[in-house]
Parts: structure tokens; C-alpha cells; sequence
């Protein structure tokens, strides 16, 4: 967004630590409002294909339920290649609007502890910019209640809410069944909160007002061992006198309900990365289908395409821009191969995601990287014994079989039959048209395939 820029807080596409150093609580709260103004959900269009999406708060790098840098710029980083490789547009709670919508907790903070939330935002801000300016990720600032979670609590969504009531019940039962409570630290006793499939990437680690009542109530061998800084594993007795597993339902649900909400507003598709966040749409949407298509992709985007990662943000962008036509020609591609996956009775995994690139991509990109050599010298080459070999590979398990039934559909949805053929028997003496090569179902991700790699020369050259 260009406030960023004007306010002189990214430059060059970096933040501009000075700059925030200089800022007083009151600048960077009406700053925050700025941005709350200029990314109004009343001013969000609605979604007008199956590929836009809004995304969790989690995922669109929000700071709850976890407020650390590093897990925010873990889980952004991951919706960065989603957006850029899949989605038409995808819509993110604008956090930077949370700065002004609980005063009470703002005004406990002093201004050092304002500034660095505000670095931290603007450091996840940072690693989105360039699809923010192209409008493949849009934030949007939630009207009436700003805080997400306020949103959500707010939004009745008639029937869908008395859903999510009944799920709100089942979840905590089964956060009990489950979760595993730990005590820990005597001086500043907090509690640690994890269950299987509820947590990820580490457990909650929150406060409560009853610890030190249950401190006091601990047998003395297990106050003398907190005292020694090891951890105390809380009895069940205990877990649910503090309410621990309806605390984590709670919380789950938080951002089910705000997603659901704001997907209800956009007309968009929610986006989770959470697997009981799935198990809940399961039960509440009839949507499912489409929810794990867009979530195997998500999941296993960087199987599919491992050299995405060393692509920067502002590169993908332009790639999309350049090559807008061959963008969507792989997008098709790529939703058929994992939909024959499914179609096949598989779940499309990690293991199908590599697979893909494997079995598939891989020799595919080597074909293609010799076709568009051919095709820019204008010169009628013999094929190399790589290119005939990767190509070979192709067809001779499309014809015996070798490839497996879910590969060689993959193949097929690929739009690669046509070529492997040609393979047999041509070579590529007729791969010297530019038309032909941007028709290629797997241009665009060739074109990716070349940046990253250019990318991956400039890192060495500059060691």
C-alpha cells in the first residue's frame, strides 16, 4: 500500500527502523486508523470466482492466537506462494487496526512496547507489499467492530452460528479428551495449552487467574520441582476446574467464526491452514469438496513446486502481470491433475504432491527448457539424449503403465499426452514457434522454474 511508502515507513522494500524509532504511540495509532479507512470492507467488492479467498487471521498473519515475529512471518510466508500461484485475490484482516481497537489495553502499554508491535506489523506488511500494490492480497479493516474476534462474536450469521454453538461443545470435549496442560515457571507462573490436530506449530501459552490457587494446592514435591523450573503436567481434575479445553475451543473457533464471516461478506472462499478448522467446515458447510481442493493445494504447494521458495515476492507479481494468459493455463492444469488425484478414491498428500513434480513436472520443465531454447534460436535442432530421455520416460510409462493410474491421469490433466507422443516419434524440429511454447500448459511454471534459478545464481555470485 502506498501509505507505507508515503508515511516513510517502507522504502526500497525495506522498513524503515528509523523512521518507526521516531514515531510516538498517538502517530502510529492514527496511522493504523489511516489504514483502517483506506481498507473499509464496505468498500470490498464481492468475489467474483472460485478463487478468491479470505484468509485466517492466522494465516494472513494476524497475532493471535500466537503474537511472536517469527510465527507470523512463518505463517504469511506460506500464504505468499498460495497467492501468487493460485488465487485471483485473497482477503486479510488488516491487524495493523487492532492497534486502536482496544484503548484500554493500548494505554497499558508504554511507547517502546507500542513501537516494537508496530516494527513487527510492518515487518509482515513488508513481505506481502508487492502483492498488496497488485490486489492479489487485499486487507480488509472489519467496520462496526475492528478486532476480529469482536466481528466474529458480532456476526450472527443466523443458522450458521447456532451451527458453530453445537460444534463449540463437541470441540471442547474432545480439547479434554486430549489436550495436555503444563504448568510452568514458579516467579511468573503461566500455563501451557496443546492438543492434537488443535495446535500448531507450538502449544498456547497463556496466564490465568487461578494459578497460584492451583500452585498452592500441588503436593509439595511437585511445588519443589516447579521451584526447580521444571515443567508440571496438570491433572485432569485440574484442567477442567480452569477451563482449559473450553479456553481452546474457544479459540479455535475464534477464527472459524471470523473467517466464515468475512468469506460470508466477501462472498469468498474461506482459507485455513488448520486441519480442525477443516473438520468444523466439514460439519457446517456443504463445500467440503471445494475446501480440500484449495487446502491440498495450500498444504503442498511447495511439494508440487519446490523451487518457488527462492522466487521473491515482487518477482512472482511480475511474472503474473507478464504472463497473465500462460497464469491461467497452469492454474487449470494444475487444479485437473490434483482433481484426478482425488477422483481416483486418493487423498491428494505430500507423498501425490511429490509425486507430481517428480514423475511429471520435473521431466515436463526439462522438455520445455530445451523446446523454448529451440524456439528462440529459430534453429531446427536434434533433440538432446536428456530431452529424448525425459521425454521417453514420459511416454513409455503412459503406454506400459509404469507411471501408476493417479500419475498418468495427473499426465494426462496436464495436457502432456500430446507431446510425450511427439516425443516418440519427432523430434523437436517443430518447437521453433513462440506461439506454441506460450501455449504450453506448464509455461508459466517454467518461467517461475527460471527466476528462481537466476535468483539462486545471483545468491552465489554474491557470496
Amino acid at each position: 500500500m502506498e501509505a507505507f511508502e508515503n508515511a516513510g515507513l517502507i522504502t526500497d522494500g525495506q522498513v524503515v527502523d528509523q523512521r518507526i524509532r521516531q514515531m510516538s504511540a498517538t502517530e502510529i495509532i492514527d496511522f493504523a486508523q489511516q489504514t483502517a479507512e483506506l481498507t473499509s470492507i464496505d468498500a470490498i467488492p464481492a468475489a467474483r470466482t472460485q478463487f478468491t479467498f479470505s484468509a485466517t487471521t492466522t494465516l494472513g498473519g494476524g497475532t493471535s492466537p500466537c503474537s511472536a515475529y517469527g510465527c507470523r512471518l512463518r505463517h504469511v510466508s506460506g500464504l505468499r506462494e498460495f497467492a501468487a500461484l493460485y488465487s485471483d485475490r485473497v482477503y486479510v484482516h488488516n491487524f495493523l487496526a487492532e492497534h486502536y481497537s482496544h484503548p484500554r489495553e493500548l494505554a497499558a502499554l508504554g511507547d517502546d512496547q507500542v513501537r516494537a508491535r508496530f516494527w513487527n506489523d510492518v515487518s509482515i506488511i513488508r513481505e506481502l507489499l508487492p502483492m498488496i500494490s497488485a490486489g492479489i492480497v487485499a486487507p480488509v479493516t472489519l467496520t462496526g467492530a475492528i478486532c476480529p474476534h469482536c466481528f466474529a462474536e458480532s456476526h450472527p450469521e443466523s443458522q450458521l452460528a447456532i451451527q458453530i454453538e453445537a460444534v463449540s461443545a463437541k470441540l471442547a470435549e474432545e480439547c479434554f479428551a486430549t489436550m495436555r496442560v503444563e504448568l510452568r515457571d514458579h516467579e511468573h507462573p503461566l500455563l501451557s495449552l496443546s492438543a492434537p490436530g488443535l495446535t500448531i506449530d507450538h502449544p498456547l501459552v497463556r496466564s490465568h487467574g487461578k494459578i497460584q490457587e492451583v500452585i498452592d494446592r500441588l503436593p509439595a514435591t511437585k511445588r519443589n520441582r516447579l521451584l526447580r523450573g521444571q515443567h508440571i503436567v496438570l491433572s485432569k481434575e485440574f484442567i477442567k476446574e480452569l477451563g482449559a479445553h473450553t479456553f481452546l475451543a474457544t479459540e479455535v473457533l475464534r477464527d472459524v467464526r471470523f473467517g466464515l464471516a468475512l468469506a460470508a461478506t466477501t462472498g469468498s472462499s474461506f482459507l485455513t491452514e488448520h486441519p480442525a478448522h477443516r473438520e468444523m467446515l466439514d460439519r457446517l458447510t456443504g463445500e467440503a469438496e471445494l475446501q480440500r481442493r484449495n487446502s491440498a493445494v495450500r498444504d503442498h504447494l511447495i511439494a508440487v513446486m519446490p523451487f518457488v521458495a527462492d522466487v521473491n515476492a515482487a518477482d512472482l507479481v511480475q511474472l503474473r502481470e507478464n504472463e497473465a494468459e500462460s497464469f491461467l493455463l497452469f492454474r487449470k492444469a494444475l487444479v485437473a491433475a490434483i482433481q484426478s488425484v482425488r477422483d481416483s478414491g486418493r487423498e491428494f498428500d505430500e507423498r501425490s504432491a511429490r509425486e507430481l513434480y517428480s514423475d511429471v513436472l520435473e521431466p515436463e520443465l526439462a522438455r520445455l527448457s530445451l523446446k523454448v531454447k529451440a524456439a528462440k534460436r529459430q534453429l531446427r535442432l536434434r533433440p538432446t539424449r536428456e530431452a529424448a530421455a525425459w521425454v521417453g520416460a514420459i511416454s513409455f510409462g503412459l503406454l506400459s503403465g509404469a507411471l501408476g493410474q493417479s500419475v498418468s491421469e495427473m499426465v494426462k490433466q496436464l495436457g502432456l499426452v500430446a507431446a510425450a507422443k511427439v516425443g516418440l516419434s519427432k523430434t523437436l524440429e517443430d518447437a521453433d514457434s513462440e506461439a506454441e511454447v506460450l501455449s504450453e500448459p506448464m509455461y508459466f511454471l517454467w518461467k517461475v522454474q527460471q527466476r528462481a534459478k537466476a535468483s539462486a545464481e545471483r545468491a552465489w555470485g554474491g557470496a
